[in-house]
C-alpha cells in the first residue's frame, strides 16, 4: 500500500502538494475540515483603510458587497499574496501587501496606518493576531463577515504526512484521531503549529511562508532529515 498524504483544504490546480503526491506516489487526501457560512451585515463601518488577513474574508465581504452594489472606496490592506491573489479576483489592488508573516506585517502597516481607524474584515470565530498586535497603534475596528465551523467527513482521511493549514483544522482532527509521532505534521505558520502542540504532537514543523511551495519544502526537509 503507498503512503498517504492529507492536506486540510481544498486544491487548485497544480498545486504543489498534489505534484508532491504524484511525484512520491503517495495517496493524496485534500480536504477542509471546516465548513464556511456567510455572516449577514447591514453596513459598513467607517474607516480610514480596510484589512484583510484571509483569503475566505476577501470573498464572502466581496460578494456581499457585489450584492449590495456596493463598493470599497478606502485604502485596502492584506496580510499576504494568497489574500492579494483573492483580491485580484473581483478586479481589486492593494495599497498595502505584506508577507504573510502577522509580527512582520502589523509592524510595516502600523508605520503606514498610525493612528487612524482600520477596518478588519473577519471570521466570526478569528483569533485576531493582527488586530492584537496592532491595538496601540491604531483605532481597530472589526466587521465579521463568515463562520468557521468544524465539519467532520464520513471518509478517511488518516495518513502518515499531514499539511494542516488553519489552527481550526488542527483542532478538527484531533477529534477523531491521535497525532502520533510516526507521522510527519506540517504546519502552515506559528499559529497553527502552537495549536497542534496543545493537541499533543511532538514534533512540527514549520512553513517559512504560509503557503503549498513553502509547506512542501518544509515536508522535503523533514523527510530528508529522518533518512
Amino acid at each position: 500500500m503507498s503512503e498517504k498524504i492529507f492536506i486540510s483544504r481544498s486544491l487548485a490546480e497544480h498545486s504543489p502538494v498534489q505534484a508532491f503526491a504524484e511525484k512520491n506516489n503517495l495517496e493524496l487526501k485534500a480536504i477542509s475540515l471546516i465548513e464556511f457560512t456567510p455572516v449577514y451585515f447591514s453596513h459598513l463601518p467607517k474607516a480610514d483603510w480596510l484589512f484583510f488577513y484571509s483569503k475566505n474574508g476577501v470573498r464572502f465581504f466581496m460578494r456581499a458587497l457585489q450584492e449590495k452594489g456596493l463598493k470599497i472606496k478606502v485604502p485596502v490592506a492584506v496580510i499576504g499574496l494568497g489574500t492579494l491573489n483573492a483580491l485580484k479576483e473581483f478586479g481589486k489592488s492593494a495599497d498595502f501587501a505584506g508577507n504573510g508573516q502577522p509580527e512582520e506585517v502589523a509592524a510595516a502597516f502600523k508605520e503606514l496606518a498610525r493612528g487612524q481607524h482600520v477596518l478588519f474584515i473577519r471570521a466570526q470565530q478569528s483569533r485576531r493576531s493582527i488586530q492584537q498586535l496592532l491595538e496601540e497603534d491604531l483605532t481597530v475596528k472589526e466587521l465579521p463577515v463568515y463562520a468557521n465551523e468544524i465539519r467532520l467527513p464520513d471518509e478517511e482521511f488518516q495518513a502518515d504526512y499531514l499539511l494542516f493549514t488553519s489552527p481550526l483544522n488542527a483542532e478538527a482532527y484531533a477529534q477523531k484521531y491521535d497525532l502520533n509521532a510516526a507521522q510527519v505534521i506540517v504546519a502552515i505558520g506559528g499559529t497553527t503549529a502552537d495549536k497542534l502542540r496543545s493537541l499533543g504532537a511532538k514534533k512540527v514543523w514549520v512553513a517559512t511562508s504560509p503557503n503549498e511551495t513553502s509547506m512542501v519544502k518544509c515536508l522535503e526537509k523533514a523527510l530528508a532529515t529522518a533518512q
